[in-house]
């Protein structure tokens, strides 16, 4: 969860976006130390809105993600940013899984990326997951 994005957004976009994160750490099955701390920041931007921060944390406890619904009114290079923030959270965890790959095509979908925005995205991902294992090598 970028704090930097989530300032962009209105109410109804920030929710989505909480959603879609929250998303990203339950689409492996399993939510890793690192994307505790995604939840940890989400719960914290939602403090101010009970109801909504209840919503999250319930969605948080499922087993799986929830379907992810279109938005509106977001520019391209925000949707863009969004979709990078995504594949942040995937691989935080230091593992870009297939079912990571998938949730974030299916985020772009709904934020009207193109497939080659989505699948470049994707590749960027892959590559600075590859830099960092090259790094500790």
């Amino acid at each position: 969860m970028n704090k930097s994005t989530f300032t962009q957004l209105n109410s109804k976009q920030q929710f989505w976006y909480a959603s879609a994160m929250i998303n990203m750490a339950l689409a492996d099955g399993h939510i890793h130390a690192s994307e505790q701390k995604y939840l940890q920041i989400i719960f914290e931007l939602f403090a101010d809105s009970p109801k909504r921060l209840a919503d999250l944390k319930k969605q948080s406890q499922r087993s799986s993600p929830e379907k992810i619904q279109p938005i509106r009114g977001l520019s391209r290079e925000l949707s863009i940013t969004i979709l990078e923030d995504c594949v942040d959270a995937a691989i935080a965890d230091a593992e870009f899984h297939a079912k990571e790959q998938e949730m974030v095509y299916e985020i772009g979908k709904q934020l009207k990326c193109t497939p080659g925005e989505i699948e470049e995205t994707i590749s960027r991902g892959k590559q600075r997951l590859a830099h960092i294992f090259s790094l500790a090598g």
